[in-house]
């Protein structure tokens, strides 16, 4: 998909590779559709953007950076927005999931992207170039780190990470995984001691990078709390992580599908979703990268970082997990922490 295909309008080029579920047409072709990047950075967008605004304000700004349709008094007008997208899939592979439930034979497509590049595209000059590349760049690394794009992407790729999920060939595929590619690996965000407090640290400049932003637009910060299900606010979501040796090593993965303790479990709650509703946490294993004595990034051994993003609400269930992750697991309050 190229909104536009000039090299000077390029703000941010990004290499990427990906594994996970993919569209379909209609004739059941699979389908990989670049607007999946579009949406989920619209989303964080929204989701920072609330965190230090109103509800009204930070849809107006999202709309006018990634283009949206606005009511107006008498009627309604389509904004372009400020940034599009160019993006060119170098080696991309399609496949499919087949399994069994009830003896039924269902497929689901799959994607297999091995080399990817995204490009940000700055349309027009309202913003300055260099505050609008920072943002957007800040955007980007936020995906990647906490989630993926796409279907499932709040997820893991069960394939990856939790291959024998699907022994007996009755589940279906879940999740999805995304990586930089060698060319934008300076891109992650590093994890060099075992406190991973240069992830704390990136996590908690989110809501300066939207502040900030309110500020190239001339408003001032709201401490009013948006009642939306994940906003980016201390007192709405929480970071958990922990380092995992290799990509059968995650701790988390298993608690969505059995108990965390003995007599616990979140499975089908409304903190891990059920059908039909989306839930309260989001689970990544991001690959741990760290700078060597020579300056170069690179990933130490095969170990990830396991996150978990939560946006707790106010049930026993949910208050016994983040107790349980607080006194009795491996994972690490990273965002908010105490001052």
């Amino acid at each position: 998909m190229a909104e536009v295909e000039s090299a000077d309008k390029c703000l941010v080029s990004v290499n990427l590779s990906g594994c996970g579920l993919t569209s379909q047409l209609l004739n059941r072709i699979p389908e990989f559709r670049p607007n999946m990047f579009k949406a989920a950075l619209r989303g964080h967008t929204l989701r920072l953007l609330a965190g230090v605004t109103d509800v009204n304000t930070a849809q107006l700004l999202a709309k006018k950076l990634w283009g949206g349709i606005v009511e107006t008094r008498d009627d309604t007008e389509a904004i372009i927005g400020q940034l599009g997208i160019n993006f060119t899939a170098e080696e991309l592979d399609f496949g499919e999931h087949r399994y069994y439930p009830r003896r039924n034979l269902v497929v689901m497509p799959t994607y297999d992207l091995q080399a990817g590049r995204l490009d940000i595209l700055n349309l027009n000059n309202t913003y300055p170039q260099k505050e609008l590349k920072k943002f957007v760049t800040y955007l980007i690394k936020f995906s990647l780190l906490l989630g993926g794009f796409g279907k499932s992407w709040r997820r893991v790729d069960h394939s990856l990470f939790f291959p024998e999920y699907f022994n007996r060939n009755d589940k279906p595929a879940i999740g999805c995984h995304w990586k930089f590619n060698e060319s934008s690996k300076n891109l992650y965000v590093t994890a060099a001691s075992p406190d991973l407090k240069n992830i704390a640290n990136f996590l908690a400049e989110g809501r300066q990078r939207a502040i900030e932003w309110l500020t190239v637009n001339h408003l001032e910060p709201s401490h009013q709390v948006i009642a939306w299900r994940e906003v980016w606010h201390p007192d709405q979501v929480e970071v958990w992580g922990r380092i995992a040796e290799d990509q059968h090593s995650s701790e988390a993965i298993r608690w969505f599908h059995g108990p965390y303790s003995k007599n616990q479990s979140i499975k089908q709650s409304d903190l891990t979703g059920k059908l039909n509703n989306i839930g309260r946490i989001w689970h990544r294993m991001y690959p741990r990268y760290l700078t060597t004595r020579s300056g170069e990034l690179r990933q130490k051994r095969q170990e990830y970082v396991e996150l978990l993003t939560i946006f707790p609400d106010k049930s026993d269930k949910t208050q016994d997990f983040l107790e349980f992750l607080q006194n009795q697991s491996d994972f690490i309050k990273l965002w908010p922490t105490e001052e």
